[in-house]
């Protein structure tokens, strides 16, 4: 006898590719600047953000985010060296729909998420980090954001604190599993209040 009932799987729901959505604000007008005063250097453009889940709109953001400026030497997401083929490796990626899946970084010599498709850039990753200086266009992940942190003698005008304890929120979310990111960017003055509002910093 055919048996033509179907037999009960997981949830549907759970199987879904999971949305997270990254609500940015550029600092410093997304113009990166460093000036030199007191004996410290002081650098200005940092890229933060809010990671909310999609569907908990309204809810806390899981983490924040450090990213570099979105504009370096003048230029957005292209090369600052006109002599060389290379990407721009000084500037965060362009706000847009993403699809973020764990591999191998022979870098880190670890599997960590890789954001796929990025315009002109490969390699563009999510790590641990705290600030501008750990990031080659990638996102770092924080728990909280430190506003005119001094560090070695550099002041950052964000610092992003415990980014481990955050990534393994993020993990935690996606189960280490593919998930979508859309980095959101059109609305600064709100972005802003979200991070704002839930004491990002």
């Amino acid at each position: 006898m055919f048996n033509f009932f179907k037999k009960l799987q997981p949830s549907e729901k759970n199987s879904e590719i999971k949305k997270l959505i990254l609500k940015r604000y550029y600092c410093n007008n997304g113009n990166y600047s460093e000036v030199k005063k007191e004996g410290k250097v002081f650098k200005y453009g940092t890229t933060i953000g809010a990671v909310i889940d999609s569907l908990k709109p309204n809810y806390p953001p899981l983490f924040y985010t450090i990213e570099p400026s979105k504009m370096h030497a003048g230029k957005e997401n292209n090369s600052d060296n006109p002599n060389t083929t290379n990407i721009d490796e000084s500037t965060c990626i362009p706000a847009g729909e993403y699809k973020c899946t764990m591999t191998q970084s022979n870098r880190f010599k670890k599997l960590l998420y890789l954001v796929k498709n990025t315009p002109k850039r490969k390699g563009v990753r999510i790590h641990a980090g705290n600030s501008i200086d750990n990031s080659e266009g990638c996102i770092l992940p924080a728990i909280a954001l430190i506003q005119n942190f001094s560090n070695a003698g550099i002041v950052y005008d964000f610092w992003g604190s415990q980014s481990i304890p955050a990534l393994e929120k993020l993990y935690q979310f996606t189960q280490k599993k593919e998930f979508v990111l859309k980095i959101e960017d059109e609305n600064q003055e709100e972005n802003l209040k979200l991070i704002l509002k839930y004491k990002g910093y």
